[in-house]
Parts: C-alpha cells; sequence; structure tokens
C-alpha cells in the first residue's frame, strides 16, 4: 500500500513532525525560511490528504512534498503546500483516459466542499468560453472545475493548464502539464499535476506582491480595487461580444486583520 501523509496550511511545524517527521527532511535557509520536503520514487509514489477544515480530500501518484514558514510571519507557521505527481501512478496513459481521470480529479475536491475561485481581476468565464480565453488571452487563466473538456478541447489546453479554489480560509491551485514529445492523440501521453495550498494571508500578500510583501495589508484596499475596476473593463468588452459572465459569483472575503 502506498504511504499516505496528511497537509494542513498554517499548522505548526513542530506539530507536522510529531506525525511525519520520519518522512520529511527539515532545512533552513536564508533568512531563516524552514523548508519541509519529502520525495518518493516513480515505483512507490505516496498518497497525500489534503486536510482543511471539513473540506479533506486525497490524491495519488505523489512523488514529492515541500511546504515552507516565513519567519516575518512566524505566527502563521506553515505557509503554504506544494505537491507534485502523476495523473496516475502508469509513466504513460491514454489522452482520454487523462481527460477522465483529471476531471473525475476535480470533482473530488468540488464534493469536498472547494468552489471555484476566480483571480482577482479577472473575468468571470465558465465552461469552454474559460477555455477559450485562456488558449487565446490568458494561458494562466483558472478554468471551469465543473466543466469536462471535449477531447478536441483537452488536447488544446495549454501546459500548465490551472484550476482554481477556495475553502475555509485557504486557496488551491491545481495545474496539468504534460510532455509535448507526447502529443499524438492515437498515442498515450506522460501528464504531471501540481498542487499548491496557501494560507488566505498568503494568498493575498501574493495579490500585493513582493515589493509590498512587508506592507501588504496597508496596500491591500488600493490593489483590490484595482483590481475590481480591472474585471469590470474585461467583463464589459465580453459582454459586448456576446459572452456569457458569471455574474452569481462572489469573491471570497478578504482577510481580518
Amino acid at each position: 500500500m502506498n504511504e499516505s501523509l496528511e497537509l494542513k496550511v498554517n499548522e505548526s511545524g513542530s506539530e507536522f513532525l510529531k506525525r511525519h517527521g520520519d518522512r520529511f527532511a527539515l532545512v533552513e535557509r536564508p533568512p531563516g525560511v524552514k523548508f519541509y520536503t519529502a520525495k518518493w520514487p516513480t515505483e512507490a509514489p505516496g498518497n497525500v490528504v489534503f486536510k482543511q477544515g471539513n473540506h479533506s480530500f486525497s490524491v495519488r501518484s505523489v512523488l514529492s512534498v515541500t511546504g515552507n514558514d516565513d519567519p516575518n510571519f512566524s505566527s502563521e507557521n506553515i505557509l503554504q503546500w506544494h505537491v507534485n505527481g502523476g495523473i496516475s501512478d502508469a509513466d504513460l496513459i491514454g489522452h482520454d483516459d487523462a481527460r477522465k481521470t483529471f476531471f473525475s480529479l476535480l470533482q473530488t475536491i468540488r464534493r469536498a466542499g472547494w468552489k471555484r475561485y476566480y483571480m482577482l481581476g479577472e473575468p468571470r468565464l465558465t465552461k469552454s468560453d474559460a477555455i477559450r480565453y485562456a488558449r487565446t488571452q490568458l494561458p494562466v487563466y483558472g478554468l471551469d472545475p465543473d466543466y469536462e473538456p471535449t477531447r478536441e478541447e483537452w488536447m488544446s489546453l495549454s501546459n500548465r493548464s490551472q484550476w482554481l479554489f477556495y475553502a475555509d480560509h485557504a486557496y488551491l491551485s491545481v495545474a496539468l502539464s504534460r510532455d509535448p514529445g507526447r502529443m499524438d492523440i492515437d498515442r498515450e501521453g506522460a501528464y504531471f499535476v501540481e498542487f499548491s495550498l496557501v494560507g488566505e494571508n498568503e494568498q493575498f500578500r501574493k495579490i500585493v506582491g513582493p515589493k509590498r510583501r512587508a506592507t501588504w495589508q496597508a496596500s491591500l484596499p488600493e490593489e483590490l480595487s484595482l483590481l475590481k475596476a480591472e474585471r469590470e473593463k474585461t467583463e464589459h468588452a465580453l459582454k459586448a461580444q456576446g459572452i456569457h459572465i458569471d455574474e452569481a459569483y462572489v469573491d471570497p472575503p478578504t482577510p481580518r486583520f
């Protein structure tokens, strides 16, 4: 049976190592950032349980895990986790099987109560409109986890296409990559998946950017105002083209300072 471990964002490093210290290496690098890392061989990948409040789900075929803190925000403990692995334990998989397997994973996340997240400043698009926008305008645009792409759409996805979620003051991104040399639809492909789980405060620090990281709370209101205006402008132009906007969607609340 594959090894399994449990990840929580904002958990203290000492508590985490009590559970998994035999598996993880702890490395401290300047300026005092602690990294918690683990790796598995391809022939014996690991399992990971993302445990965020009541929104737990598990993933298989994990090859590496890395988490880190930040001494400037020590009270937030481990700020983020990055998990890398395959779409299945096999090195190669048929493209249509990969499509179905990956969509099943997205539905597992949704059933665990994770909601779709639109990056602030970006238009609220669904289904094939989201795929088309990512292909023609913004490759890193978060796609619709409730829409199963057709075979043709699946094969047209850009490398590192991503799906974004939030739940219980945490944010999750799921990025899909594949070997560009194995794109023949009639042959098997090689797929890779990266999960990134970050706490609420860290997510909003990323929004204001590294130059204002130390003063992120003071900088956030201005940035949110600019992003709101940017989204409104983009959505207005898309509506004029007859493209549906997901106006029922409401952004998650901002952190409570």
